[in-house]
């Protein structure tokens, strides 16, 4: 079964010339958690993001850089950018199928 989501970042990220991180997630699948709060009296809501992988490339991840790491929680913002109607992605997390 194929993730939008996931294709619709690998493609952000491969036009970032980024296509290694792209490679890591062909057979990834995702989802969102969303956190609702009350800040000062605004509504606040935050996402965490998870993606999980076959465990190869579950491997290859757990080793990737703060630096890359950070390219592809840029990248997924692209894909969900922030609107005041819709979470902010504030954090990624990887995990195994």
């Amino acid at each position: 079964m194929e993730d939008a989501t996931m294709q619709r970042l690998m493609k952000v990220l491969t036009f970032r010339q980024r296509p290694d991180l792209s490679d890591l997630f062909v057979d990834s699948v995702s989802y969102m958690a969303e956190n609702v709060g009350d800040l000062a009296s605004s509504q606040v809501s935050l996402s965490t993001f998870y993606i999980k992988s076959p465990p190869t490339a579950q491997a290859k991840i757990a080793r990737l850089s703060e630096k890359d790491r950070e390219e592809i929680l840029q990248a997924l913002r692209v894909v969900y950018p922030l609107k005041s109607s819709q979470p902010e992605i504030t954090s990624i997390i990887f995990d195994l199928i």
